[in-house]
């Protein structure tokens, strides 16, 4: 039987090392959602809350109490694919009724987040307001 040569037996170590931190760090869907949401909150704050004038301390409060549903709300709207040593996230949140959804795609690798398209996680008001449907008259 003959021996692997010492450069082989050294790449396919680093290869499985590597692939065990990557499995390791491969986040987990509730991070994820943890992670949306943190963002999605600081967002609405900074969009919504501080135009609410006097409202501020009572939207933002409503914010910090909502946090759990905000989560749940994520978690329904997100799909997961798992690839052990990384995941593939796709999220479509209905924020407006009878308008298309808010769709997020990221990929989770060494316990981080990277976005498609990272305009995707700033919320504008108009992106809100803009598709709600119109009621003419």
């Amino acid at each position: 039987m003959s021996k692997l040569p010492a450069s082989r037996s050294i790449f396919f170590c680093t290869l499985l090392g590597l692939s065990a931190i990557l499995a390791a760090t491969n986040p987990k869907e509730t991070v994820y959602a943890e992670h949306v949401s943190t963002q999605f909150q600081e967002q609405l704050e900074q969009h919504i809350c501080r135009e609410a004038g006097f409202l501020h301390i009572t939207c933002s409060s409503l914010l910090q109490a909502s946090q759990s549903d905000i989560e749940s709300f994520i978690k329904d709207g997100t799909k997961r694919k798992s690839f052990a040593i990384f995941s593939l996230y796709e999220t479509e949140l209905f924020i407006v009724p009878f308008s298309p959804p808010y769709q997020l795609k990221a990929i989770g690798i060494f316990g981080q987040f990277y976005f498609h398209d990272e305009k995707k996680l700033i919320l504008e008001k108009k992106d809100l307001f803009d598709s709600m449907p119109k009621n003419k008259i």
